[in-house]
């Protein structure tokens, strides 16, 4: 196990599978199955690849934020004919009672 002997010499198996939450085994299958890449990298790859990441989880933020303002604007939209319909109803029922 390649990756993982390489990950041994900071942390055992069983400290490096609490810290990220997984079983020992499931990162024993992973490296099996070529899922750990420990390829030697240069800083620039690093950096790269750190960039990359980093812009993904803004997007994705972004696109949460605005998926969530979007729901906000449904939501009051919703409130505001809740609160028509109530208002509404409170008039018919008052015209009523007056008649």
């Amino acid at each position: 196990m390649k990756g993982v002997d390489t990950l041994s010499k900071y942390y055992s198996i069983h400290e490096f599978s609490k810290i990220i939450g997984v079983s020992a085994q499931t990162l024993r299958n992973w490296d099996a199955n070529g899922n750990i890449d420990n390829t030697e990298k240069s800083e620039q790859q690093e950096l790269v690849e750190d960039l990359v990441q980093i812009i993904t989880v803004f997007s994705c933020k972004l696109q949460g934020k605005r998926a969530n303002k979007a729901k906000k604007l449904i939501r009051e939209l919703i409130q505001e004919e809740t609160d028509g319909k109530s208002h509404k109803s409170n008039a018919d029922t008052k015209q009523r009672t007056d008649n």
